[in-house]
């Protein structure tokens, strides 16, 4: 009976049946695939001159209520930006002149403490010299040509007497610019 035909087919179909399952087992494989990315928000990359000198100023020469520096212009390099942007806000913000409330808004305070008394940096725009308003909180829109890429961004700083009663010394004032894009 172990060598009947029926017993041949039998044994034939369960060979056959087993070796399909084997074959299944071993030509499946399963894979992931990790998909990473990042979102991020349109800007433009900011190239700036961290230093902007006045150089040496004689008392004299400021010995006027409203007298100021030579001015000296800085720029503020706006590059790679995104295609999408139509627009830089700009917040500026620095140690308020407090000496003298009538001038908070018009000139940063010299945070030098031994330094030079009744004078401050004043900023102005370089397109049509417009005094910028250093009021903290106050902001500046300026237009971006979409898809350009770049921006120049042209300032003048100069230190600025109030009462044209300045003493001698050294002057440092520290300005930050905040960027917003659109």
């Amino acid at each position: 009976m172990a060598d009947s035909p029926m017993m041949k087919k039998y044994a034939l179909a369960l060979g056959l049946i087993l070796s399909n399952s084997a074959m299944a087992y071993n030509t499946s494989d399963t894979i992931q695939v990790q998909v990473t990315g990042q979102i991020i928000t349109a800007v433009c990359e900011v190239e700036l001159d961290n230093t902007v000198s006045l150089g040496q100023i004689a008392r004299q020469d400021l010995s006027v209520p409203g007298g100021n520096s030579a001015p000296v212009t800085f720029a503020v390099k706006l590059t790679n930006c995104s295609p999408e942007l139509s627009k830089v806000t700009i917040a500026f913000s620095g140690t308020p002149y407090t000496a003298d409330p009538d001038f908070s808004s018009a000139i940063y305070a010299n945070e030098l403490a031994d330094g030079a008394q009744d004078v401050g940096l004043q900023l102005l725009n370089l397109d049509g010299n417009a005094l910028i308003n250093l009021a903290n909180g106050v902001n500046y829109t300026m237009p971006l040509i979409p898809g350009s890429g770049s921006k120049v961004l042209s300032f003048i700083a100069r230190m600025y007497t109030p009462h044209g009663t300045p003493t001698a010394g050294d002057f440092k004032s520290a300005v930050t610019l905040n960027f917003t894009y659109e």
